[in-house]
């Protein structure tokens, strides 16, 4: 429905830094946390397997959204 579409940012979680993360820090899924809202360029919890493991390419700042492009 359309007024669904209108909040679906609001709504749903998305994947953000629990505490500051440094550029070239190894991500952990204790550094992690999903909360809302979730902005349409930003990962959903289901995805989390995609960041765990991986390097940070920038300081991202405590409740920022992690995207796929923060890590390499």
């Amino acid at each position: 429905m359309d007024n669904e579409q209108e909040t679906v940012v609001l709504q749903r979680r998305a994947i953000r830094a629990r505490e500051d993360i440094p550029a070239g820090a190894a991500l952990s899924e204790d550094m992690l946390i999903s909360l809302r809202p979730c902005p349409t360029d930003a990962l959903p919890p289901y995805r989390l397997g995609e960041l765990l493991a991986k390097t940070a390419t920038r300081d991202i700042p405590a409740g920022d959204v992690v995207r796929r492009e923060d890590v390499s």
